[in-house]
């Protein structure tokens, strides 16, 4: 097979080093926290998150407050009706998200759960 001279495989190289760049989660970005439940919908949870990011923002159906404690943030979203429980972090790298832990969850009564045995925390984007 004929080989490329090396002027015409610049190009070519130029472009793939300009794709990964592209491509690569190693950029600042917003991810998506989501609240893993195994009873379904719920109303409301307080996740720690531990890491470096800028700031926390709540879809329009929510209301969120964030506090630092002993130098890990706490989040507590509100949905305004019972369902999927989420919220958007800021982070310097989209391939370094914060740990996560969910600390306290609300039903859709309202009501904590006792269990929080099955909860997790899955980042999307």
């Amino acid at each position: 097979m004929p080989r490329l001279p090396i002027r015409r495989q610049l190009p070519l190289l130029a472009f793939l080093v300009l794709w990964n760049v592209g491509c690569s989660d190693s950029q600042p970005g917003e991810i998506e926290v989501f609240l893993i439940s195994p009873n379904g919908p719920e109303t409301a949870a307080i996740v720690e998150l531990e890491g470096v990011f800028d700031r926390v923002t709540a879809p329009a159906s929510a209301v969120v407050f964030s506090e630092i404690v002993g130098g890990r943030t706490r989040v507590a979203i509100l949905m305004r009706n019972f369902g999927d429980v989420w919220f958007r972090v800021f982070v310097p790298s989209l391939s370094d998200p914060p740990a996560a832990r969910v600390l306290e969850v609300a039903d859709p009564y309202n009501e904590i759960r006792d269990d929080l045995e099955g909860y997790a925390i899955q980042f999307g984007r």
